[in-house]
């Protein structure tokens, strides 16, 4: 179950970083770096953090395929449709929420304090958000 949860929010964030790069007007090759980054890069740096090897994406490339199926099916419905700004946020909103609680559980499962479980599934939730709108 966590492993779908985790997918699921892989493809809602690379649907936010897509969103993104259209509202700033980046080529397809920037809209699918900034998807990359928004989907995976709060994991990575949970798996940095908890000095898990190899980092999960590497572990199972199919994430990476998650990322590249949502971002073109979002670049594609939006040459057609510009989605409404609330799109954006709305994905922002649901990738933080699915990341935060497969972060923890990642997290717990590492067998650390549940305090420090909590700030793992913030910053999972988190930093890929962070590092889009860093870019």
């Amino acid at each position: 179950m966590m492993h779908w949860l985790d997918l699921a929010g892989v493809a809602v964030f690379a649907i936010s970083g897509t969103l993104q790069a259209a509202r700033k007007h980046l080529d397809p090759f920037g809209a699918l770096v900034l998807a990359v980054v928004t989907a995976i890069g709060g994991g990575t740096l949970r798996d940095l953090l908890l000095d898990q090897r190899p980092i999960f994406w590497i572990r199972s490339p199919e994430y990476l395929l998650v990322i590249a199926l949502a971002a073109a099916a979002t670049a594609i419905v939006g040459r057609w449709r510009t989605p409404p700004r609330q799109v954006l946020d709305l994905a922002d909103a649901g990738g933080l929420a699915l990341f935060a609680i497969s972060g923890t559980q990642i997290a717990a499962q590492a067998d650390i304090h549940p305090a420090i479980a909590v700030v793992m599934g913030t910053i999972t939730g988190c930093a890929g958000g962070v590092l889009r709108d860093l870019l």
